[in-house]
């Protein structure tokens, strides 16, 4: 079995190429390349364009994506990418038997459930609670988030969320100014439009417009 497996971004997106002898079978790394997603006008020629790189003279048996944005089912409209993937043409399109799609940060939420204590440095120590719930977040092009819930086996399931777009809560005036001029730019203003890297992005390029703007912008 061989599957493409891959981590689409808003920047970047991160593909590998993945081959099992056997059902339950060791799985063996043949190839993986790191794109700049803009670069490719939908996720179907940025597939192509791996396949080729890879260089397979066939298609894989199944496609397995991690994308940033809400899935309906297997179709999602992509939160800081122009695409729209649904998984039902990408496999026409492409030739492959399967193709899965699946939110980012759940993808994430699931890999952490894999992690033992050598893999965790405590930022704040505290006192693990067995069984609680465990809030995964991470800070991209978007804002990602995810949850896990413990089942009565005690493993965890992976929940997505679109919690980075929640309304940014001020807690003190400095917060408050800041809360102001990015309404004046974009009307509604999440926790992703403070605190990601496309609100890293904005911050440069108003700085960049002159000093005055740049000055109060630094201020707020």
């Amino acid at each position: 079995m061989n599957w493409i497996a891959g981590d689409i971004g808003g920047t970047k997106s991160w593909l590998a190429w993945l081959a099992q002898a056997s059902v339950g079978g060791a799985r063996q790394l043949r190839f993986e390349q790191v794109y700049a997603s803009a670069n490719f006008e939908s996720a179907d020629s940025l597939i192509r364009q791996f396949i080729a790189d890879a260089g397979a003279s066939n298609p894989p048996d199944g496609v397995l994506l991690a994308l940033p944005g809400a899935l309906d089912g297997q179709r999602s409209r992509l939160t800081n990418l122009d695409w729209v993937m649904d998984a039902a043409v990408m496999q026409q399109s492409l030739g492959v038997a399967v193709v899965r799609f699946i939110n980012d940060f759940q993808a994430a939420a699931a890999g952490v459930a894999t992690l033992t204590d050598a893999d965790v440095i405590a930022l704040n120590p505290q006192t693990a609670v067995s069984g609680g719930v465990r809030a995964i977040t991470g800070a991209g092009t978007g804002l990602g988030m995810a949850f896990m819930v413990a089942a009565a086996d005690g493993r965890y399931q992976s929940l997505a969320t679109e919690a980075g777009h929640v309304d940014f809560a001020p807690a003190n005036a400095l917060q408050g100014r800041l809360l102001d001029r990015l309404r004046g730019e974009f009307g509604h203003v999440s926790w992703e439009r403070v605190v990601s890297g496309s609100a890293l992005g904005w911050r440069s390029a108003r700085g960049s417009r002159g000093g005055g703007r740049g000055g109060r912008h630094g201020g707020a």
